[in-house]
């Protein structure tokens, strides 16, 4: 009996230090679990705020670049490359971008969506869109994002298939007075820069050179300054140019050479460039294949101031004489001839010269003594002309002044003069009342590269100095 309540004794007790070594043991590996979890989530932590610092970074805004066409919009960039948001800088991108998701996407995506809503709304019709980019001076001071983001801008333009030359504005210094010209007219500030540049050099007042075509604000820009990309598949306008005057045989560098038109047309279904220009004894007619360079027609006509002299040595006027009509006629299948009305006191002659070759083809007079109470009262086509150059702000003694139609118009019930006219850079179309002088309609374009709706046939003979190829 005694034995085996000692034997139960020492069982009890040998479960009782087991259960106790069990409990120690479990007490002493406490502790380091806790420390292993706490240096788990002191790991995930830190990773945590890594990732949403490095998403913070990468989310933070790296600069803007604008896009001028006619819209003007500004893109935010993030240092990821993304395009953070888009503002619309007038109410053209706003009414085209209204309903087209931006932010959040790539430049390439932003561009293409952007171009794509242009189109739609008859920003880029024609395929020859002239694109104005500017960065602004954070992107500027990164060159290898600025490089990056011209690389792609520059892709995104390509693949539209609506952008003939992309221009890249050179880095801006601060300017209080582009700033203040980009806040009224609502465009970008390289664009405004453009502005400012083209209205100190011509004079002309800021609201009215901020209605130009880009196209026509880059023709008064500095070289030095302007990196222009083009992204067409056609040929430049520039390169048009030397085509024709290399064919011309021609030198910009050692004659003066204006030219009056510059066209690129689609309408014949063979895009083209349309060129005229003249020199100081020819005028220049040239049709440049858009795509291959070659020329498809080529012109070279006597200029009107030459065609004059020949019809007055041939009448053998001795008198002063006035000019009534003064036209070049290329249109047709006739070979192109000015045709010429003058007369003095007692008669009236009517002349055709050819406009190639400066020859007559033909001659009428008759005498005016029966008609010449009918124009007693009329002003001089001089004097008129007089009229319309001093209304245009031009003086022929110091400027080039060529006139292409000089024509006293009887035929609308109220006998007027019809001048058109050109220098460099403008062309002027006027109408003046031949009695009072009054001017009664009046016209002025600048000259720039614009679709033409209709191209003259010019295919008049095969005359070596006049051809048309392919």
């Amino acid at each position: 009996m005694k034995t085996e309540v000692l034997l139960r004794s020492i069982g009890k007790i040998n479960d009782e230090l087991i259960a106790d070594a069990e409990s120690e043991a479990n007490t002493k590996r406490k502790p380091g679990w806790a420390k292993l979890g706490i240096m788990v989530a002191c790991l995930a932590l830190v990773l945590c705020t890594g990732i949403a610092a490095n998403a913070i970074r990468s989310n933070a805004t790296a600069g803007t670049f604008t896009m001028d066409v006619n819209p003007s919009v500004e893109y935010t960039i993030a240092k990821s490359g993304i395009v953070k948001n888009v503002r619309c800088l007038n109410s053209d991108a706003e009414n085209a971008l209204s309903d087209v998701t931006l932010g959040k996407q790539s430049v390439e995506t932003a561009l293409t969506r952007t171009v794509a809503a242009y189109e739609a709304c008859g920003y880029m019709e024609n395929g020859e869109a002239t694109v104005l980019i500017s960065f602004d001076s954070r992107l500027d001071a990164n060159a290898e994002l600025k490089a990056s983001l011209s690389a792609e801008i520059r892709k995104a333009l390509e693949q539209t298939d609506a952008v003939g030359t992309l221009v890249f504005h050179s880095e801006l210094t601060e300017n209080a007075e582009v700033a203040k010209i980009a806040e009224e007219f609502h465009v970008s500030l390289g664009r405004a820069d453009w502005i400012l540049t083209a209205a100190n050099k011509t004079g002309l007042p800021t609201d009215e050179v901020a209605r130009m075509s880009l196209d026509e604000l880059l023709k008064f820009q500095d070289a030095s300054g302007i990196v222009s990309v083009s992204v067409s598949k056609f040929i430049s306008l520039e390169e048009a140019k030397k085509i024709a005057l290399k064919d011309a045989k021609l030198d910009e560098l050692t004659q003066k050479i204006v030219f009056t038109r510059e066209e690129l047309n689609r309408n014949q279904g063979k895009p083209c460039y349309l060129l005229e220009f003249y020199t100081g004894t020819n005028q220049y007619f040239y049709q440049i294949d858009a795509k291959s360079g070659s020329i498809i027609y080529a012109g070279k006509f006597i200029t009107l101031s030459e065609a004059k002299k020949i019809a007055l040595d041939d009448a053998g006027c001795k008198d002063k004489v006035s000019f009534t009509e003064e036209t070049l006629v290329s249109g047709g299948v006739k070979t192109p001839y000015y045709r010429l009305v003058f007369a003095d006191v007692k008669t009236q002659w009517t002349y055709r010269i050819d406009a190639v070759l400066g020859i007559v083809l033909e001659k009428k007079q008759k005498e005016t003594a029966t008609t010449e109470s009918d124009t007693a009262d009329f002003i001089s086509l001089e004097e008129a002309k007089k009229i319309a150059l001093k209304d245009a702000g031009l003086d022929e003694s110091t400027q080039k002044i060529v006139f292409t139609k000089e024509e006293l118009n009887r035929n609308s019930g109220k006998p007027c003069y019809i001048l058109e006219f050109y220098t460099a850079k403008k062309q002027y179309s006027y109408k003046v009342d031949a009695v009072s002088g009054d001017i009664t309609g009046k016209k002025t374009d600048w000259f720039s590269r614009q679709e033409s709706e209709t191209v003259p046939d010019t295919s008049q003979n095969s005359d070596s100095k006049q051809r048309r190829t392919g």
